[in-house]
């Protein structure tokens, strides 16, 4: 699917974290915790959606950037996409790719993610984001129930509100607020 509507295939989306730099911001839409990754794929500036599931890395979407920068999923391992990849599998099409107007770019982009939220910008970083950590964790038991009543990824939920507040005080401790 991601071939047909943007061009490219998920399988070269893997190259994407081979270590070179890239802008990596969040989404927030979604009950699970999404990142877009942008940065260079064979001189072309992609945005990479994917998320964590365990200790597998599911690439949901890629596309050529927007300015200013549904989906089916599919999961592969690093092993099994750079086989892929090494088999001559993907079915990208760099032609078709890189002759998308930016209007074309920003249209599929939109209906893909929706339009991008204001003060993006503030939230990328470089590199990945750190790993997640099983703990056990002790909650009010009303907290817990309201997360939970929200529906799935309330675990996700619960990590970004604690992100929130450790990034609000570091700004503060550093003076950026």
């Amino acid at each position: 699917m991601n071939v047909a509507k943007h061009g490219l295939d998920l399988v070269d989306g893997q190259a994407r974290f081979d270590g070179r730099p890239a802008y990596i911001y969040q989404l927030s839409r979604h009950a699970e915790q999404r990142f877009v990754t942008v940065g260079l794929l064979t001189g072309e500036f992609v945005a990479l959606v994917w998320t964590e599931r365990g200790a597998t890395t599911r690439l949901i979407s890629l596309w050529r950037t927007r300015n200013g920068e549904k989906e089916r999923i599919v999961r592969y391992s690093a092993e099994a996409v750079a086989a892929m990849i090494a088999r001559g599998e993907s079915r990208t099409d760099w032609k078709r790719v890189k002759a998308m107007s930016q209007e074309e770019v920003e249209r599929l982009a939109d209906e893909e993610d929706g339009p991008l939220p204001e003060g993006w910008e503030s939230t990328i970083m470089i590199g990945l984001p750190p790993r997640k950590r099983d703990v056990h964790i002790r909650l009010d038991a009303d907290v817990l129930d309201w997360f939970r009543a929200q529906g799935k990824g309330y675990q996700t939920r619960i990590n970004a509100v604690l992100r929130a507040f450790v990034d609000a005080r570091r700004r503060a401790k550093s003076g950026a607020l």
